[in-house]
Parts: C-alpha cells; sequence; structure tokens
C-alpha cells in the first residue's frame, strides 16, 4: 500500500499545475517513495518554495489562476504578456530514510530549460527538462534512473480560439543491481505530446486538452556470469483528458478544473533461464517467452481553487474530490513483476490561506492550512485491507524586501497524517523549514530565485517502526529572463 503523505500535498500547492501523466519508471519509483514526481516535471515554484511552500494566497507567475499554471493546457503560453521568456532552473535533493533497522538513501533532482516568444497571434517554445532519481538500499543493491525529455510547442490564435500543441520525447535509462542475483537495464523511448484549445467568453476562460504518452520501457537483466539475458517490453499507453471554466483576471479569481486519466498496458518477456538461477525449478538451460503482467489504470479529480483580493489582503480557497484505481495480474512468469494487486482510493482536501503585504508594500506574511480525507483499500493474492487515513498541514512564510533588488524569504510547514484512522501507532508527522533570497536587477526584468529547504518526518509514536522516518535537504535555483 502506497500512502500519500500530507506532506507531499504542502510541496505541490507551491508548484504550478501539471497536467503531465505519471508513467515513467523515474515517476513511478517516486510514487512508491513517497516522492511527489510532479517536482521534476516542469519548472519549480521557487519564490513559493522559499516562503515555505506557500500557494493559495500569493501570487506567482508560475502558480497563477490560468488556463497554463491551473488547467496545464500547452494553449495557454500565449496569454502571458511578456514578449520573450528565457527561464532555466536546477534542483537537487537528498533523502536519509531509515525503518525497521535498515536505511535507504534517495537522491533526486534535475534541471531544465524554457524559452518562449511571443506575437500577438503566436507563441513559440522550446523544452528541455532532465531528471534523476538515484537509490541506494544497501552495498550491492542500488537503482540508477535518469533521463531527458525535450518538446517543442507552438500557440496560434484564429478569431477567438488560442490552439496549442506540443510534441516531445522523453528518454531514460535506468540502471538496478541487486546482491542477490540480478542486473537490470531499462531503456525507454516514448513520444509525448498534448493538444489544447482555450476559448474566451464573457470574462471567463474555457480550457480543454488531451495528453497522450506512446512508447515501450524496453529492459534487460542479465546473471552475474553475464551469460543469460532477459529482455522486457512494457508498453504503458496513457490518456489524460482536462476540462477547465476560469475567472482568470479580476479582484475576484479561481476556476474548475476535471481530469480524466485512463491507462491500459502490459508486459512481455523473452526469458534465457540459467542451470543455476534460483527461479529456475528444472536446472536447465532454456528459453522461452510470456506475459509478465497486465494493468489497468484510471483517475479522476474535480478541483476548484479559487482567489480574493481585498486591497492589500488576499484570501484563498481549494477543494478536491479525486478517485484512483490500479489493478495488476500477473501473467506466466518465471519470477513475477511483484506488482500483482489491486488498489483503490478515493479522496478529498479543503485548503485555505491568507496573505497580508505589510510596511508599505515591503513585507507579505501569509498563511495556509489543509486538510485531507483518504478511503483506500488494497488486494493481492494473498492478503487485503482497508482504511481511512486523514491528515492536516499548516505552513506560514515571509517574503521581505531588503531593497529594490535583494529579497529575503523564510518560512515554516508542519503535517501530521494518520495512515489508518481505526489501527495504533499509524500517525505520521512532518516538520520543514525553508529559506530563500532573489536577486532582481533591471527592475525584475532579470530574476535569480534560489531557496534551501530541510524537512524531517517521524513517527508519533517512536515504538512505530514500521512507519518511516526520513530526513530531507532540499535546494533550488531559478533564472528568468524577461524581454
Amino acid at each position: 500500500m502506497r500512502f500519500r503523505l500530507v506532506l507531499t500535498l504542502l510541496v505541490a500547492g507551491g508548484c504550478a499545475s501539471s497536467a503531465r501523466a505519471q508513467t515513467t519508471v523515474l515517476e513511478m519509483f517516486m510514487q512508491q517513495a513517497d516522492i511527489n514526481p510532479a517536482l521534476l516535471q516542469a519548472a519549480p515554484a521557487v519564490r513559493l518554495q522559499g516562503m515555505g511552500e506557500l500557494g493559495l494566497a500569493v501570487i506567482d507567475e508560475a502558480n497563477e489562476i490560468s488556463a497554463r499554471d491551473f488547467a496545464g493546457n500547452a494553449a495557454g503560453y500565449l496569454a502571458d504578456s511578456d514578449r520573450w521568456v528565457v527561464e532555466t532552473w536546477m534542483s537537487g535533493n537528498t533523502r536519509q530514510a531509515r525503518t525497521s533497522g535498515s536505511s535507504t538513501e534517495y537522491r533526486y533532482g534535475g534541471a531544465g530549460a524554457e524559452i518562449v516568444q511571443r506575437t500577438d497571434s503566436r507563441a513559440l517554445a522550446g523544452i528541455v527538462n532532465w531528471g534523476f532519481l538515484e537509490t541506494d538500499h544497501r552495498p550491492g543493491d542500488w537503482s540508477r534512473i535518469r533521463g531527458p525529455q525535450i518538446s517543442a510547442l507552438v500557440n496560434q490564435r484564429i478569431g477567438g480560439v488560442t490552439l496549442g500543441l506540443l510534441i516531445g520525447q522523453e528518454a531514460e535509462n535506468e540502471d538496478r543491481i541487486s546482491d542477490d542475483y540480478y542486473s537490470l537495464e531499462h531503456k525507454h523511448d516514448r513520444w509525448v505530446g498534448q493538444i489544447g484549445a482555450i476559448y474566451p467568453l464573457a470574462g471567463w476562460t474555457i480550457s480543454g486538452s488531451w495528453d497522450f504518452e506512446r512508447g515501450d520501457v524496453v529492459a534487460r537483466s542479465v546473471d552475474p556470469s553475464r551469460f543469460h539475458q532477459d529482455t522486457y517490453h512494457w508498453t504503458r499507453p496513457s490518456d489524460l483528458y482536462t476540462l477547465a471554466v476560469m475567472i482568470p483576471a479580476g479582484k475576484l479569481q479561481g476556476g474548475v478544473r476535471a481530469r480524466f486519466l485512463d491507462r491500459e498496458g502490459g508486459e512481455n518477456v523473452e526469458i534465457s533461464w540459467s542451470d543455476v538461477s534460483p527461479w529456475n525449478p528444472s536446472h536447465t538451460n532454456f528459453f522461452s517467452e510470456s506475459t509478465t503482467f497486465s494493468e489497468t489504470e484510471s483517475k479522476t479529480e474535480f478541483l476548484s481553487r479559487w482567489r480574493l483580493e481585498l486591497g492589500s489582503t488576499i484570501f484563498g480557497l481549494e477543494g478536491a474530490l479525486s478517485s484512483w484505481e490500479t489493478d495488476v495480474q500477473e501473467g506466466i512468469n518465471f519470477k513475477g513483476s511483484l506488482r500483482e494487486g489491486a488498489t483503490k482510493e478515493d479522496g478529498l482536501h479543503f485548503a485555505a490561506g491568507a496573505s497580508q503585504w505589510l510596511l508599505s508594500g515591503r513585507l507579505l506574511a501569509g498563511v495556509q492550512g489543509r486538510v485531507t480525507q483518504t478511503d483506500w483499500e488494497w488486494s493481492v493474492p494473498t492478503d487485503s485491507d482497508q482504511g481511512t487515513s486523514q491528515g492536516a498541514s499548516f505552513s506560514a512564510g515571509f517574503e521581505y524586501f531588503a531593497t529594490p533588488t535583494v529579497v529575503l524569504r523564510g518560512g515554516f510547514s508542519y503535517a501530521a497524517d494518520d495512515r489508518d484512522i481505526d489501527a495504533s501507532q499509524s500517525l505520521i508527522r512532518a516538520q520543514g523549514v525553508t529559506g530563500g533570497i532573489s536577486w532582481l536587477p533591471r527592475g525584475g526584468l532579470i530574476q535569480v530565485h534560489s531557496a534551501l529547504r530541510f524537512t524531517k518526518q517521524e513517527p508519533w509514536d517512536k515504538d512505530a517502526t514500521q512507519i518511516e522516518e526520513w530526513d530531507e535537504t532540499t535546494y533550488l535555483i531559478g533564472l528568468r529572463l524577461l524581454m
């Protein structure tokens, strides 16, 4: 059972919305480690991270209620008033996790660049984003995943409709070593893209988009002698449909968004069994082909977010309902995918925040709170369980203009998540401290942002040794040029 800690919601609340379906090996492994994959999918909102991960009631270029940020629509690039924008970023995270006498180290992050050129009726963009995840369980047992995504985007206004097309190619490589038997090498090459459209109507913006991903993950595993080799072909086509209605401008801004994800895939394998394989009952050398597993996944989400500006005070509200289901069936295989089972989650969350400009506009202070509830159930061939998890989080932060070109930031976040309210020793708490500094020469036409965060998660009851405890350090650096 994979529990989404409320801390990941804190982080997601401070990032621009990403419309991409999460389908890569890197993203799947991040989810299994309770790390939000959206952190590596787009340019990070460095300013908001430095303020304690605020996002609801702080206006920021990376987190607007717009077709691009809120709806994740590629057709929303043209709506930005800046003619030329060059943006680049870099992030890194180190997490030391401990549970039941074992420890694991995670290192993940990425770097990217985006160049956007706009005219009155057209926008062109080139985007490069590279991410990595490294996991060390113990000596002789590790995994390295890394790879880039390169995309090209075009917006074209025709009458009152703006159309958007994004096409990209994603490559991903993984090397995995297990000290019990095997090494594994993944080669992942797929096409990703989106077709979107937006239309303004009586002060509202109507947005619709279709995201798609097509391609195979090809893996090869070998035994220590490198004599026997197995080849895996994993197909995970996905389709994500997003509809949104927004009020993008004015004292009251907000919108409603609906998303529908559908995925159906599976894996075939060509197996060369070694006579020394511990999973080979015949102890002979032979070759076979089989289906490792088949899988389906669906997710539905309805989200509404609103922001009200009253002079120097801003209020923000957000609510969401979601439903997520997966089912993995094993085929005939010498080892299996170790993923067989079904999962279902129905969740809701509510969040509210407020911010206030003080000291004649030199100091911005804000707070934000969130409550969540998830009803979950899972089953595997030999076991099943169900329950309800509840969580709450709070964050506070500030931004202070020390000079017209130097900005200081700081923040604090706290989260508590009871992963099963009917079970004992299941309460988790997490605390984070953040800081940041920005340099804004040329009246803000050049923006250099940085943020540093320290986070600690631990069980509320020290005797709950089944709960993972970890410490994490994160840095983010962003550069934005407006021309």
